[in-house]
């Protein structure tokens, strides 16, 4: 698959979400190249587009063949999760999804060696995935990661926000290309997320 037709596979993948108009004016801005490119409406929006496509680029390397496979296998499974049906017409969920998805493939995970047991990480499934089956373990392995939060968007934005300042720091280097050390990132970030949900909860009675 050529990088052009990957790309476009991945503008597919993603419209076949049928993301639905829900920013208003008062919203922040989502900075989502493919969610600007769906609604774009006029040049200027796909001159914005272009330039957030650009900066994802950029940001993420990910104008490789692998990495943006790795975009449409995570857009599938977002597709195939039953528990996110209600979610998958959402452009801030999907924005999350697709920062996340970058700032993952932005670690480049190693391969887990044949004598270690695999993280059961949707990421890690789907950077790996080879087929439909691979793709639909991934997409079960998203549904047990939000169902856990009753806010995923906030979840799946602070974690992408998370491994991203983490690439900054050069004593983890070397860690994050360990999928089972980049699993337990997350599991932290899930962790504290369900802290912040449940220290709210508790203020509001």
């Amino acid at each position: 698959m050529p990088v052009l037709d990957a790309l476009l596979e991945l503008g597919k993948a993603y419209a076949l979400l049928d993301p639905v108009a829900t920013i208003t004016e008062g919203d922040e801005p989502l900075n989502c190249f493919l969610d600007t490119l769906w609604q774009a409406q006029d040049q200027a929006a796909l001159k914005k587009g272009a330039d957030e496509f650009k900066a994802f680029l950029k940001r993420t390397n990910s104008l490789s063949l692998p990495r943006l496979k790795f975009q449409i296998h995570l857009l599938k499974a977002v597709k195939s999760a039953t528990i996110l049906q209600e979610q998958i017409h959402n452009p801030k969920f999907l924005s999350a999804v697709v920062k996340l998805g970058g700032a993952y493939a932005a670690l480049n995970p190693s391969p887990v060696t044949p004598e270690n047991e695999p993280p059961n990480c949707f990421l890690y499934t789907l950077w790996q995935a080879q087929n439909a089956a691979d793709i639909q373990k991934g997409a079960d392995e998203l549904s047990s990661s939000v169902v856990k939060i009753s806010n995923d968007v906030q979840l799946i934005d602070y974690q992408a926000k998370l491994l991203t300042a983490l690439k900054m720091v050069p004593a983890f280097e070397n860690a994050l290309s360990d999928p089972s050390f980049v699993d337990s990132i997350l599991d932290l970030a899930t962790d504290y997320v369900r802290f912040k949900e449940a220290s709210t909860n508790t203020e509001t009675k």
